[in-house]
């Protein structure tokens, strides 16, 4: 059975940039859940366990949102009924939890009520303004073994994109600062649809001259 001790609300730790932010076409359509990812950290030996600090976690997490600011926002609806992200700085939702269990009763981590209690559970019967749009739980088990369950917008990454994000809040974890090549690419005007083409400015000769004549003459009576 896993136990919720903490409920904390993470918010960048620097003002970030505040605004709308473009949703494509594609996100207009299709459901607006989470997806739901599970990092499992085994201890060595059953005599130790792995060195954790929650309050570190939170820390490097609030600098982590810095960059990727997005992730702090909220879904919302705009005129039109057109679904986009405010970057309003909200926070993520980060919890700390514990298990009584040990790692190795949970088999192959199947998507069993024990397993699926490792990853945050949104909501969905609020508004969606109010939506987090990343959870994140960390759960530490009996074993002396770490969880990390991570729920995130689909609205927000795909597969690559999320793993960025993991192993750059991973890197800041571990003391290390983020380079150019750990930023991610937040320019929103590749999603605008391309301008119409424009119409001919020129009469084609085609179009506006009669075709000779091949066979026969002209003015015969």
């Amino acid at each position: 059975m896993t136990s919720i001790r903490s409920i904390s609300i993470v918010v960048p730790s620097e003002p970030t940039p505040s605004g709308l932010l473009r949703l494509p076409e594609t996100d207009q359509v299709k459901q607006w859940t989470h997806a739901r990812l599970i990092y499992i950290y085994r201890a060595k030996s059953n005599n130790t366990t792995i060195p954790f600090s929650f309050e570190a976690m939170k820390h490097s997490l609030s600098r982590a949102l810095i960059h990727f600011y997005p992730l702090a926002g909220r879904l919302c609806w705009i005129e039109g009924g057109r679904l986009e992200l405010d970057c309003n700085a909200m926070g993520v939702q980060l919890l700390e939890a514990y298990s009584e269990a040990e790692l190795d009763e949970l088999g192959d981590f199947a998507p069993t009520d024990a397993v699926r209690d490792l990853v945050p559970k949104v909501d969905y019967t609020t508004p969606i303004e109010e939506w987090p749009l990343l959870l994140v739980q960390v759960t530490r088990f009996r074993c002396g073994g770490l969880c990390v369950g991570v729920a995130i917008s689909f609205t927000m990454v795909d597969g690559r994109s999320v793993t960025h994000f993991i192993n750059s809040w991973a890197k800041l974890s571990r003391g290390y600062d983020l380079e150019d090549v750990d930023m991610p690419f937040l320019d929103r005007t590749v999603l605008r649809s391309s301008e119409p083409i424009k119409t001919p400015r020129f009469d084609p000769i085609e179009y506006t001259t009669k075709p000779p004549v091949l066979i026969g003459r002209t003015g015969c009576k």
